[in-house]
């Protein structure tokens, strides 16, 4: 019996790995995916990922360059392909490629820089430059780094649930970098730092830009890696005709292909299954046809479903992933300790503020995203790079932020800007700005206008985030307007026997301010001051002085005051906003009036609105403002006045549609208003307007100031946003004024 048992174990353990060896037992056959560069192109990979789920394929290794390393590493992750698919047709690529940032992501003080200036040029203290690239890359950074979190402590790529790898270049020499570890999001944004669209990306000290470069299509990297059979998916371009070059992307492109398309004849012999889909009317910035590239790349795979069955045979049976859910991107985040590395000229506090973070705290990734936007959008740091560690001391929870920033080496700044109103009239503004001047944290800027009539704005700020800043400011403004024959409460200043419907009026305004200033959050700031104004106006159209010249001075005084003032703005847009609210409200205490000094008076200003869409293209906002002077009575230099649209706003101004600037005064108004927008595209706008108002003396000594709201105006008007800004048309009608006004406005308010 023993014997037999035996011989039957003999038998059995020769006739098993003899029929191993005749390849009767299922073999398990390793796949790699190779996912070439094309930009946009590159969604066609998301199609071709569908057909090799479809079929039962298991991938055991991914490599890609650029937008295929982007789409590779997400799929490597954990995401399936209809995930990519629905994710990808969320975003807005042109805010991702031009690093644009939500409004809400600046500091009242930077909403106000955002809304001024046309165009940047860095400046080295001889010459202007030019940046790097169009875009720092830090949307792209921030989407990734929130998609991958599930991954976040993965810093071998092998240990994904797909192995992958990614090509980058090394700017400085020219040659191939293969990022197989590190900080996963940060790998893809270097491998698709496209030259003179993004800039390049530092990284282990090495400075990276697309790794198209020098190896769109990484098929012997993954064959090294352990693949038997290579997949590989080339959306790359061809070599265009001379009508095809276009663009400065095209020349860059062509430029690339020239090289990458020479040595694409041998990789394609190592490839087991190439699939190159139909991509001639497509070029990598082609994004708003997604599903157009998408569909192409499946039906391109489809003519492979033979083969990807067979292959799926040639593998032992595998466990679908489980994937990455929503809930697993946006899972509270428990931040124990901030490490901040790389930020020698701007203090911890100052960044800490910013990112919104006052010490250990639990947040959502969208909440610490607003933070990084927060940092991003004051342009001081040319990267920010954020990831996370794990608590060495285990008695602790939660994880570590670490933060390496790279400051933006660029510290002065030149600035343009351009408008005209029909106060203004036509102004070119210049504006020079020095970073860290005097110390951390600091900013010095100055804006001078050369136009019609000359004015300058001279401001230092040093920024202390939730501690209390510092700010300093100088304003000088002046233009020449006709105003109505009733300007003046004082008939006895002229001659009232003359026969003059207008007075040429000369407006000249210093405004000095100091300010101690703190921010409650980003939207929300509250500041404590002093003031200093000097308002002259006259007129050389009536009156003697006393030198026999014709001129009457209306106003020639200085005042000094106290001022608190608290500012809210959450809108989405300064000029149109769709969604979000303004509230400012303004007390100001003057202390010396030279026109009479032993008449101290208190004013209070309020400007209040709010936004809300009411469809996809049509939105409603409502507005309040309202000021008052409260005490003894104030003079008239500091008066009210209401009138015209367009220019910007001096704080005593009010835009008041179908009457002309300063036809109306007083020392205290009120104003309300419904403004309808209908957005005919993303840039122009149908526009109207309902004000009813009233502005007086003391309006508000009694309860009877509503029988003072005399004034209404409607108006309709057309809004395309340029170049140089807003452009503004509006024709108005105001009550008690016989014909229209025509308003025209063009470019940002300065």
């Amino acid at each position: 019996m023993r014997n037999t048992t035996l011989w039957l174990l003999f038998f059995g353990l020769f006739f098993g790995n003899f029929s191993t060896v005749l390849g009767q037992t299922p073999e398990d056959v390793k796949v790699g995916l190779v996912l070439s560069g094309g930009g946009a192109k590159a969604f066609a990979h998301i199609g071709v990922l569908k057909e090799i789920e479809a079929a039962g394929l298991r991938i055991d290794y991914i490599g890609g360059t650029s937008m295929g390393a982007v789409i590779g590493g997400l799929y490597a992750a954990g995401y399936s392909a209809h995930q990519l698919d629905s994710l990808f047709n969320t975003f807005d690529f042109n805010a991702i490629l031009t690093d644009d940032l939500p409004r809400q992501t600046r500091s009242i003080t930077e909403k106000a820089e955002s809304d001024r200036y046309v165009i940047t040029f860095p400046f080295d203290g001889k010459k202007l430059t030019l940046p790097s690239g169009l875009s720092r890359g830090h949307n792209a950074y921030n989407i990734l780094s929130k998609l991958l979190l599930p991954v976040r402590d993965v810093t071998d790529f092998r240990d994904l649930p797909i192995p992958f790898l990614c090509i980058a270049t090394d700017a400085e020499k020219g040659t191939q970098v293969i990022l197989d570890h590190g900080y996963l999001p940060r790998a893809l944004t270097a491998s698709s730092a496209l030259p003179t669209i993004v800039q390049p990306i530092l990284m282990d000290g090495i400075l990276h830009i697309d790794g198209g470069v020098v190896n769109n299509y990484p098929v012997a990297e993954i064959r090294a890696m352990g693949a038997e059979v290579i997949i590989g998916v080339d959306v790359q371009d061809n070599l265009l005709a001379r009508d095809q070059l276009n663009s400065v992307v095209d020349i860059v492109a062509q430029i690339n292909n020239f090289r990458t398309i020479e040595r694409m004849t041998a990789k394609i012999d190592r490839t087991d299954i190439y699939i190159e889909p139909e991509m001639n009317q497509f070029t990598v910035l082609s994004f708003k046809d997604r599903k157009a590239v998408i569909d192409l790349g499946q039906k391109a795979a489809q003519m492979q479903r033979e083969k990807f069955a067979e292959l799926a045979k040639r593998q032992q049976a595998h466990v679908p992933r489980e994937g990455i859910s929503a809930a697993d991107i946006s899972a509270p985040l428990e931040i124990s300790n901030v490490r901040i590395e790389g930020h020698q000229g701007y203090t911890r506090s100052y960044i800490m503020g910013k990112l919104g973070i006052r010490s250990s705290v639990r947040m959502t990734p969208d909440e610490l995203q607003s933070g990084i936007n927060n940092l991003a959008a004051t342009n001081n740091f040319s990267s920010i790079d954020y990831f996370f560690e794990s608590q060495s001391d285990t008695t602790q929870t939660g994880s570590i932020l670490r933060l390496q920033m790279t400051e933006n080496p660029q510290k002065s700044l030149v600035r343009f800007g351009l408008h005209y109103d029909p106060l203004y009239r036509m102004g070119v503004l210049l504006n020079v700005t020095q970073k860290r001047l005097l110390g951390v944290n600091d900013n010095a800027s100055i804006d001078v206008v050369i136009g019609d009539y000359l004015r300058y704005r001279a401001h230092y700020f040093v920024d202390k985030g939730y501690h209390w800043s510092v700010g300093l400011t100088a304003n000088f403004s002046q233009f020449n307007h006709a105003v109505g024959r009733n300007f003046t409460n004082s008939e006895s200043e002229f001659d009232i026997s003359i026969a003059l419907n207008q007075i040429d009026i000369k407006y000249k305004h210093w405004h000095n301010q100091f300010q101690l200033l703190t921010r409650l959050n980003q939207d929300m700031e509250f500041s404590l001051g002093a003031n200093h104004q000097r308002v002259y106006y006259f007129s050389e159209t009536v009156g003697l002085d006393e030198d026999g010249l014709p001129r009457t001075v209306f106003e020639d005084n200085h005042y000094v005051s106290a001022f608190a003032q608290i500012e809210i703005d959450t809108r989405d847009h300064g000029y149109y906003p769709t969604q979000g609210g303004l509230f400012r409200g303004t007390l100001e205490q003057f202390l010396y009036n030279g026109a009479a000094n032993e008449n101290h008076f208190t004013r209070a200003q309020i400007n209040t609105s709010y936004a809300w869409p009411l469809g996809p293209s049509f939105f409603v906002a409502a507005e309040l403002k309202a000021g008052a002077s409260l005490g003894d009575k104030s003079p008239e230099g500091l008066d009210f006045f209401m009138g015209g649209y367009g220019y910007q706003d001096l704080g005593y101004f009010v835009p008041f549609f179908g009457q002309e600037v300063m036809a109306l005064r007083g020392n205290s108004f009120l104003l309300t208003q419904v403004n309808a927008t209908i957005a005919l595209s993303a840039k122009s706008r149908l526009l109207a307007r309902a004000q009813v108002g009233g502005i007086g003396h003391n309006l508000f000594d009694d309860l009877h100031w509503r029988n003072t709201m005399e004034q209404s105006s409607v108006a309709l008007g057309y809004a395309i946003e340029t170049f140089l800004g807003p452009l503004e048309l509006w024709r108005g009608y105001a009550s008690g004024v016989r014909d229209g006004i025509w308003q025209l406005s063009l470019g940002y308010r300065f």
